[in-house]
């Protein structure tokens, strides 16, 4: 028995898989972004977003994707424990089941 290895199809196929892993993880990354910020003084909630190209540039990575999250507060408490930072904390247990989800176990 012979199997024809199609390596196009494999790869379109984990680029899709891998494309829906980085928009989940970007739509739950906004998400607590604006959880994080209700200390924000100057911005609205729902102003957070995420992208696939890095903030002040046109090059569209394929393995990133930034969470867009302009916050204006008070400097104090990022220093204690930063907002993006507890946000990227939260966010790793979303993205190990992000990843079971989308590439199996």
């Amino acid at each position: 028995m012979t199997v024809e290895f199609n390596h196009e199809a494999v790869m379109k196929m984990y680029e899709a898989k891998r494309k829906k892993f980085l928009t989940m993880t970007g739509h739950q990354g906004a998400n607590l972004a604006a959880i994080n910020s209700r200390v924000d003084t100057g911005t609205s909630q729902s102003a957070k977003s995420f992208s696939f190209t890095e903030p002040g540039s046109k090059a569209t990575f394929k393995d990133r994707v930034y969470i867009i999250a302009p916050l204006e507060y008070d400097i104090y408490l990022e220093r204690r424990y930063g907002i993006m930072v507890k946000t990227e904390d939260e966010l790793i247990p979303h993205m190990e089941e992000y990843e079971r989800v989308c590439f199996g176990e």
